[in-house]
């Protein structure tokens, strides 16, 4: 079965299961504006399947127009037929699960759990006696042990966009302030979990916050619309990692041992590579978070030397000078 017309499926199965049914016009817009002759395509396919579709004329249109329904209900296995997922599907999906270990405190391991057997009931998931096949690794991952309440109270207030109070400990400050927030996404980076919030106190400012570092979060009896036109993968599209600030013009000089590892990637949106007669290549690229650029840039040791901008190289050449201090 085609992917687009799984799809399909279900948004037609969405709009006949209304009590009102709908139009082929309904349906031809729902489906992404295509033709008449697709909407019924999709119609026949779903009767194929033993879906019990049928038409009757829509008494408060048009005299030749029909409105089509369902006849009763269609089950959870039935619907579940409808979009068969095949292996790499599956595999993805199974991959993907393991990445909730991240959540697996107390009563959302609980879910996450029942989440997985019910898939695997449904024989949704990977093969479980081939559970190696699939591995996600989360070394140096967060500890959110403690943080199950907090978790579970950010995921009920995004989904009723109810303003919240927190008690965060920034990181860079190192100070502890209370504030409300409008909580916007919840994400995951580098085995951590965050939150992107606007805070209204600071003309809906939106900042990053590290669930490890909120002391504490309670939601008011306030709801809030989210900033127009917020879109979370644009508003990090520029950032090295997820600091939001203004993006600087990176240029390193890489060795000819660090090299292949360099050109295997891709750094940033917006990046470049020259090759050297040494071996060696420059990597250039725009991109915004300084100081987790410059981590990154450490991490190489003596196979990167930054050339521009000045205040990074001021920032890589005081980090080294500060750990060679160590050993002096």
């Amino acid at each position: 079965m085609r992917k687009d017309f799984a799809i399909k499926y279900l948004t037609a199965l969405e709009l006949i299961e209304r009590p009102q049914g709908a139009t082929i016009k309904e349906l031809q817009q729902a489906l992404g504006n295509v033709s008449d002759r697709t909407v019924y395509r999709v119609l026949d396919s779903l009767q194929d399947k033993g879906v019990p579709v049928y038409n009757e004329l829509d008494v408060y249109g048009p005299t030749n127009q029909k409105r089509w329904k369902l006849m009763g209900k269609i089950g959870e296995r039935e619907r579940d037929g409808l979009v068969q997922l095949d292996q790499k599907e599956r595999l993805i999906l199974s991959l993907a699960l393991q990445n909730t270990k991240l959540f697996e405190t107390g009563s959302l391991k609980e879910k996450i759990d029942e989440l997985t057997w019910k898939l695997g009931r449904r024989g949704i998931l990977h093969q479980s006696d081939r559970a190696g096949d699939l591995h996600v690794s989360l070394k140096r991952r967060k500890d959110y042990s403690g943080k199950e309440r907090i978790i579970r109270t950010i995921l009920t207030a995004l989904e009723k966009r109810e303003v919240c109070t927190v008690t965060y400990s920034a990181l860079s400050t190192g100070l502890t302030k209370t504030y409300d927030i409008h909580p916007l996404t919840f994400m995951e980076y580098d085995n951590g979990l965050y939150l992107l919030a606007a805070v209204p106190k600071h003309g809906q400012d939106i900042r990053v916050l590290a669930v490890d570092r909120i002391q504490g979060l309670s939601a008011k009896a306030e709801h809030f619309e989210p900033p127009s036109g917020y879109n979370p993968e644009q508003l990090l599209a520029a950032s090295f990692g997820i600091f939001i600030e203004d993006p600087i013009q990176v240029e390193l000089k890489f060795s000819a041992a660090a090299a292949p590892y360099i050109r295997e990637r891709i750094w940033a949106e917006e990046q470049s590579i020259e090759a050297c007669e040494d071996g060696g290549l420059i990597l250039r690229f725009r991109a915004a978070g300084r100081e987790e650029i410059k981590r990154w840039i450490l991490s190489f040791g003596s196979a990167v030397k930054v050339i521009g901008p000045e205040s990074l190289v001021t920032m890589v050449r005081e980090e080294l000078q500060g750990a060679c201090a160590n050993y002096e």
